[in-house]
């Protein structure tokens, strides 16, 4: 499968001001050495705790927010280095849909209004056209053409969303990216979502990045899968593979607390203790051994570095699937 997008070696610091003169006295590390790539028609699912970089990595990738050093090629262009013009018309085809719907939508728009804002000033389509267009949009996310003249406040949570993901597909993007897109949803509605955004995907070929700190909705909607903690991308895998095989301390703790369906089916669920380290001064060695509970000597003072676990499947851990034996990591 041909890459569509392609991160190599992302990283981004925040500077850390204080005093009068507001002096950078410190850094946060919300990025650090990222690599992965999403394929044409393919969902990649990005998940960790809040604050470990998702989002960050998803307004990297739209040049909300410039790297510090890295590579995002989209379609074997340096994003990083294009040019404010050739930029502007990459953007058309790499649009977001936010956590919030209702933050993300302006209250005082029709939505008609909201969906005909984009194609009007990148005059993507003949102003007569335009009205044809929002109407096709609306039915495409399952709303009614009426829908066009009422004002956000007037939809629910979900059909609030169904118009921040219309407006997204006004451009015809090739990429979207999804910053947890149905976490402020209720359950049955999140469903609904997900199976609309599987929908598109599959009519228009569009690719996804999706953002999330839930499993269930990665494993529903994801091909590909990265696990992030701290700034840092410790696992990524094929969804299955992810899943039946993990073998990263920290992926097994996510997956444990993903509920069961099944009433009868008991398993543990792993409370990781302690906090999460600051990110402004991140531990050395692995940045996850202050809360694992198979951290050694060696994975306090040595970084792990990326290993090939399965086919596709890699982890950056120095004892990998070490708790799939039930004993502790050698003390090294």
């Amino acid at each position: 499968m041909e890459n569509l997008l392609e991160i190599r070696h992302l990283q981004k610091r925040f500077p850390v001001k204080a005093g009068p003169l507001k002096r950078t006295v410190a850094q946060v590390h919300a990025v650090e050495d990222v690599s992965f790539s999403i394929g044409q028609g393919e969902t990649f699912g990005l998940v960790g705790e809040s604050g470990c970089g998702k989002t960050t990595i998803g307004k990297l990738i739209l040049q909300l927010q410039r790297a510090d050093s890295g590579e995002i090629l989209y379609r074997g262009e340096n994003l990083n280095a294009l040019p404010k013009q050739a930029l502007q018309r990459r953007r058309r085809e790499i649009q977001m849909v936010f956590q919030d719907p209702y933050g993300s939508l302006n209250p005082k728009m029709r939505v008609r209004t909201i969906l005909s804002e984009g194609i009007r000033k990148h005059r993507l389509l003949p102003r007569e056209e335009i009205p044809a267009r929002v109407a096709e949009l609306l039915n495409l996310v399952g709303l009614h053409e009426g829908d066009g003249e009422k004002y956000p406040h007037e939809f629910s949570g979900g059909q609030r969303q169904r118009v921040v993901v219309a407006r997204a597909l006004s451009f015809s993007p090739r990429l979207i990216v999804c910053d947890e897109p149905v976490s402020a949803l209720d359950v049955s509605v999140q469903a609904q979502v997900l199976n609309l955004l599987a929908d598109l995907q599959e009519r228009l070929g569009v690719s996804y990045l999706f953002i999330a700190h839930g499993m269930a909705a990665v494993k529903h909607i994801s091909k590909r899968v990265g696990v992030m903690y701290l700034g840092k991308l410790v696992e990524a895998a094929p969804t299955e593979s992810l899943f039946q095989n993990f073998a990263h301390p920290y992926t097994q703790a996510l997956l444990s607390s993903v509920p069961e369906a099944d009433p009868l089916c008991r398993k543990e669920q792993i409370i990781l203790e302690g906090e999460v380290p600051s990110p402004i001064s991140p531990p050395g060695g692995c940045r996850f051994h202050p809360r694992c509970r198979y951290a050694c000597p060696r994975c306090r003072t040595e970084e792990p570095q990326p290993q090939a676990w399965q086919e596709d499947h890699w982890v950056a851990c120095h004892f990998p699937a070490v708790f799939r034996t039930g004993e502790s990591a050698p003390a090294q």
